[in-house]
């Protein structure tokens, strides 16, 4: 029974973004809000501080990390605004993701 309000409440296909769901119904509620950039520059701010506890060390440096990986994050928004395709954006995060870790494994 809770698994079908669970499925009601997220629509026919989910609507999980990374493991956390998200109803279906209120996507793209940033952008009606906000518009275009405001809704990428707050979803991008909001995915760098989910990368918070990648950093460890002096606030600034912290500050800096997540302050970069929100400029990476408004990149993959922009990707999906420009193609509205999730996919895109989801491959693009995981090409970069393996650039840094083939970086990271030639530099050792």
């Amino acid at each position: 029974m809770a698994a079908r309000r669970a499925r009601r409440r997220l629509g026919p296909r989910g609507g999980a973004r990374r493991g956390v769901p998200v109803p279906r119904r209120r996507s793209g509620r940033l952008r009606r809000a906000f518009g275009p950039v405001g809704a990428v520059a707050g979803a991008s701010l909001l995915f760098g501080s989910l990368h918070l506890a990648n950093y460890t060390g002096a606030l600034a440096a912290v500050v800096v990390g997540v302050l970069l990986i929100a400029v990476v994050g408004s990149v993959f928004g922009a990707l999906y605004e420009r193609t509205g395709n999730l996919a895109t954006a989801v491959i693009a995060h995981g090409v970069y993701n393996a650039v840094l870790f083939l970086g990271s494994y030639v530099a050792m």
